[in-house]
């Protein structure tokens, strides 16, 4: 047999280094809140993320995992990626993202500064979910990359998450006291 996988959808998750503390301080500072795909919380407006001091190392290492990502999704050499824009999340108890996409991008993201235990996965769809019904009459006996409508990633403190930004994904509730906090992006290439 030969097996093709086909139109698979890559998520990149990189282990970042980041003063969390600083990063946290400045998010819970904020106070200008808007509702997109957020059921509840609070999610800040673009932020003019470039005047901000506590966000640059973290911009530096967007960047630069952002263009091991490219690689890896075979993007021309040409192409330079830039942060268009760039937001908090903070996600108190029950709130969560309901299912959404980012369609004026090409990659997305979140990166995670506080993740409380039970607070939350992200979870994306699987482009073909609303066909595989007919999965649920004959059973699976493990659910995998080839049979699964949905699959999550548990966040973790100073994980960055990159993923294309038309893969359809929700943020479970919280089932924590403490707030969750996390900024989101998206990212477009320019000609260098």
């Amino acid at each position: 047999m030969i097996l093709h996988n086909l139109f698979i959808q890559p998520v990149g998750c990189f282990k970042l280094k980041q003063d969390l503390k600083n990063i946290q301080n400045f998010s819970l500072s904020l106070k200008d809140s808007r509702k997109r795909s957020n059921a509840g919380g609070f999610q800040s407006n673009d932020l003019n993320f470039l005047n901000e001091k506590s966000l640059q190392p973290f911009i530096k290492d967007l960047i630069k995992n952002t263009k091991k990502f490219s690689k890896v999704l075979s993007f021309k050499n040409d192409s330079e990626p830039f942060i268009d824009n760039l937001w908090i999340n903070i996600n108190e108890y029950k709130d969560f993202n309901y299912p959404h996409i980012h369609p004026t991008s090409i990659l997305s993201g979140a990166f995670y500064i506080n993740v409380p235990k039970n607070s939350g996965n992200i979870v994306f769809h699987n482009s073909a979910s609303d066909l595989m019904y007919p999965l649920s009459y004959i059973g699976v006996d493990s659910y995998n990359q080839f049979n699964s409508s949905t699959w999550w990633i548990k966040p973790e403190n100073n994980l960055l998450v990159l993923f294309p930004s038309w893969l359809k994904h929700h943020v479970e509730p919280n089932s924590s006291n403490e707030k969750r906090i996390s900024i989101s992006f998206n990212i477009y290439f320019k000609k260098k």
